[in-house]
């Protein structure tokens, strides 16, 4: 089955990027605007501390669940399947093409309003609350797309990417059905899908 992006290969370059560095720049101006509103309400140290722990949670588990529950799953739609494998299992089948490491604006912008949709949901409305939650989970994705484009290239000789690295690259080498989170491992513990044999992975031995 030919994937959306094979079918129409100019749509690759509108959803997806062989950078962070688009998809970065397309969330900053939602950061910027988070920033601003901040500055002309009110707020607490109790609204930052559960802002920006709901935010990074939220964004944790956000990563989880579509690489868990979507980008590995098959649809009974053709359509579906053409349009969610043109993302993960693209990468999967074809993990030294380096022009799907990094979401575009097409991909990001939609998800971007779900999410700051279901956060204000979570936040109950408040309005302070909501803002640094979105301030957190604009920057946790910053750092999401940071990590996952650092594995993929030539990662930096630092404990936590190293660490990432194999245990991203076990998911995609060993078993694709663990090991889903990609900033840390935490929703695998909690959620029964983490495997430590990614600890065996040699990172001289994999492709990236």
């Amino acid at each position: 089955m030919q994937t959306l992006i094979e079918k129409y290969p100019r749509l690759r370059t509108h959803l997806m990027h062989n950078t962070p560095i688009k998809g970065q720049l397309s969330a900053l101006p939602m950061l910027i605007m988070a920033i601003y509103l901040l500055t002309q309400i009110e707020w607490s140290w109790i609204s930052l501390s559960v802002g920006t722990f709901l935010g990074v949670a939220y964004w944790t588990f956000f990563e989880y669940a579509m690489h868990r529950f979507l980008y590995h799953r098959i649809f009974k739609s053709k359509f579906s399947n053409e349009l969610w494998q043109s993302f993960h299992m693209f990468h999967h089948r074809n993990i030294q093409e380096k022009s799907v490491l990094n979401a575009n604006y097409l991909f990001l912008i939609p998800m971007a309003l779900v999410n700051i949709s279901i956060l204000y949901i979570i936040s109950l409305g408040k309005l302070n609350v909501l803002l640094f939650a979105v301030i957190s989970l604009v920057i946790s994705y910053m750092f999401y797309e940071w990590v996952h484009y650092s594995i993929h290239t030539n990662p930096f000789k630092n404990n936590y990417i190293q660490y990432i690295s194999k245990y991203h690259l076990h998911h995609h080498h060993k078993t694709a059905l663990k090991n889903f989170g990609n900033t840390s491992s935490f929703w695998d513990i909690v959620l029964g899908t983490y495997d430590a044999n990614y600890k065996k992975i040699d990172l001289n031995s994999v492709e990236y």
